[in-house]
């Protein structure tokens, strides 16, 4: 215990950009402290992230029927799941170029302050291209992670040509993307194993007589993409192991939500179930981000995650051997046998910034954890049962009994007490309200 304490204590000490690395805090928001103890202390040495806490809901668990369990990203120490990713790109920059290395970011929020908390870790030097739209908080919080802060423009866009044009400019410059490349998708996959391992270790998850407890879905938030990517690989990967080692293999239902202004991923996703083969490299750019998430407000996300998805909603797998094999996993599946337009392996879900922020304050008043709005998407199914929840487990290949849900609470920079209050007297529990859609059809 004393082992994460001092990771605690020490990182707020050091002006991590985490609102949840507080000790007394964190300890009181975890239903058994253990969970986080023992979370940090199997985490790799070589690695930059830290392998998170599996906490099941006792609440929320009530509230759907189903097993909920939070997968707390939040408590990362840059304060989101952007280290996962980001952290491992920073190692490979550092191997290759020692520690002349100029780590240069393009981000106003999660995916610089991911890059600032790794180059400080890493001892290397670090800018970070932010839009004139980015807090002073931010701003100030990555100056004390020793990043030099370049205020480049009125859009990302703009930023990013800035920090593209610098590292040409520069002998061991290397540009950090936010959400694309195989070294950031391949450090986001970190988390599969995680949760499989996590899960299947709790009391409280449901299993099947004679086998280990597997998730029955993992709900995530989506932007770019890039961290949908590392969930499909760390999937795929699970797969492959198993088939070569003779073992069952599971399909979990994966949900990507966003916010309405935001839902370039999803929008996308839509366009190629409408026209498979008009639309076969569907690629929506939004013309501008309108939502409050700004954190998932890529106006184009990842090429390759919108292929990854695709694919994966239509068969299950990754695995081009397994797809021609007959019978793999729960079989391959029919328009007939889908309840939901994308299949019963992926949903794509949207809802409005009020429902969002609703389930925002309302996790931090059932779990004392602060995340952004962004994140608050993931968690939205939960605080949504009947209208939205029980739909999407509806669309499962066994859509009866308790299930195991994972909602990753993905965390964020953008949030404090005066935003979750006004979150609360503005948007309240949203029962029954707001917008909500499902591969595009409204419900």
């Amino acid at each position: 215990m004393d082992t994460l304490q001092a990771s605690l204590e020490g990182q707020t000490r050091s002006s991590a950009p985490n609102p949840n690395l507080d000790s007394d805090k964190t300890s009181s928001s975890l239903s058994n402290y253990e969970q986080a103890v023992q979370a940090a202390e199997t985490s790799s040495p070589s690695s930059l992230h830290i392998v998170t806490p599996l906490v099941y809901s006792e609440i929320l668990s009530e509230k759907t029927g189903h097993n909920i369990f939070l997968k707390l990203d939040a408590l990362q120490p840059s304060g989101s799941f952007k280290i996962r990713g980001i952290g491992r790109v920073c190692q490979v920059a550092v191997e290759r170029y020692g520690s002349s290395a100029h780590l240069i970011c393009s981000s106003g929020g999660n995916a610089g302050l991911a890059a600032a908390t790794a180059a400080k870790s890493l001892g290397v030097r670090c800018s970070v291209y932010v839009p004139e739209t980015c807090e002073e908080a931010v701003k100030e919080t990555l100056r004390g992670l020793k990043a030099e802060v370049i205020v480049a423009g009125p859009v990302w866009d703009t930023c990013d040509q800035a920090a593209r044009k610098a590292v040409e400019a520069e002998d061991g410059a290397v540009y950090i993307h936010p959400f694309e490349g195989d070294d950031l998708v391949d450090g986001h996959s970190s988390i599969v194993e995680e949760i499989y391992q996590q899960v299947a270790e709790s009391s409280q998850a449901s299993k099947d007589e004679g086998s280990a407890a597997v998730p029955d879905m993992i709900v995530s938030a989506v932007g770019g993409g890039g961290f949908l990517a590392g969930i499909l690989r760390g999937i795929s990967r699970r797969q492959s192991q198993s088939l070569s080692s003779g073992g069952p293999v599971h399909s979990p239902k994966l949900v990507g939500v966003q916010d309405f202004g935001a839902d370039g991923f999803s929008q996308s996703m839509n366009a190629y179930h409408d026209d498979p083969i008009g639309n076969a490299d569907a690629h929506i750019t939004l013309p501008a981000i309108t939502s409050l998430a700004t954190s998932m407000g890529a106006r184009k996300c990842s090429a390759l995650t919108l292929k990854l998805a695709r694919k994966y909603a239509r068969y299950g797998t990754l695995d081009d051997s397994s797809i021609a094999a007959s019978g793999f996993g729960s079989g391959l599946q029919t328009e007939a046998e889908s309840s939901t337009r994308h299949g019963k392996y992926f949903a794509g879900v949207v809802v409005e910034d009020a429902i969002s922020g609703s389930a925002t304050w309302q996790f931090n008043r059932d779990h004392q954890i602060m995340v952004e709005i962004a994140c608050g998407a993931a968690l939205a199914p939960a605080y949504q049962p009947e209208r939205l929840l029980s739909k999407l487990v509806g669309s499962l290949p066994r859509p009866k009994g308790r299930k195991n849900i994972v909602l990753i609470a993905c965390g964020g920079s953008k949030i404090d007490q005066a935003m979750l209050e006004k979150y609360e007297k503005s948007y309240g529990s949203q029962e029954g309200e707001g917008r909500i859609e499902i591969d595009g059809q409204a419900i």
